[in-house]
């Protein structure tokens, strides 16, 4: 491969393979005008922009699937993919020799296909909420993983009129659960919506609107949430 290193002599980066690198066999290299670095290895020429803001990740690095959501809990950045939820492991350099490149690494407890991700914090509480194909989970900051609802949910929003609720869009309606301090409360769904619920959004008034396949639906709730809501086991 090749190292970089500045006027120090420390090392600041090293290409390889891991990070999209052809080949690490190098014979030549080269900086054009615009700062690239074209090298010449034993399979062709690779180019790389090594004062690039933007860091590409693939399998190469952790990461398989088709990227769903992308999230940072807790200044750790993860991603749900069709193949479950991974975090990142953020690259370092130690003692300016030592190199050690950004990597993912999936949760192994998470075997489903997950659509959407939420941070959620009250107080002392903070969990990421994963919507996969048949659950919603909550990771905690020991990386402890529950699941808190069995559903086929697709989207998940935190209200902004109470923000200890969270919508639940569903293959088929809408639903909700509460943080009452202590536990989540499962409340009712709404039996007369029975679209498949893709994006949620909720206005200054507190009325929630749904988007769905053939359009959008308004909700204006009159009556409070709290008679309707039953303990999650």
């Amino acid at each position: 491969g090749a190292t970089a290193i500045n006027t120090k002599g420390d090392l600041e980066c090293i290409l390889n393979k891991q990070m999209g690198l052809q080949d690490e066999t190098v014979y030549s290299q080269f900086t054009d005008a615009s700062g690239n670095l074209w090298l010449a290895t034993s399979n062709g020429i690779s180019r790389s922009n090594i004062h690039s803001p933007i860091t590409f990740f693939s399998d190469k690095n952790g990461l398989s699937g088709t990227v769903q959501d992308i999230i940072r809990h807790n200044n750790t950045l993860y991603a749900a993919t069709n193949y479950g939820v991974y975090l990142l492991h953020s690259g370092f350099i130690a003692n300016g020799l030592t190199f050690s490149s950004s990597s993912f690494e999936k949760l192994p407890s998470i075997k489903e296909e997950c659509w959407d991700m939420l941070s959620f914090k009250s107080g002392k509480y903070s969990v990421l909420l994963v919507v996969s194909g048949e659950n919603i989970f909550t990771i905690d900051d020991q990386m402890n993983i529950k699941e808190i609802i069995k559903c086929k949910p697709w989207k998940i929003y935190r209200s902004i009129s109470d923000s200890l609720r969270v919508y639940i869009g569903l293959e088929s309606g809408i639903a909700s659960i509460y943080w009452d301090g202590s536990q989540w409360l499962e409340e009712a769904g709404i039996p007369e919506i029975k679209e498949s619920i893709y994006s949620i959004a909720e206005d200054e008034k507190g009325d929630l609107w749904l988007g769905h396949t053939n359009g959008v639906i308004k909700i204006n709730f009159k009556d409070d949430h709290k008679s309707f809501r039953k303990i999650l086991n």
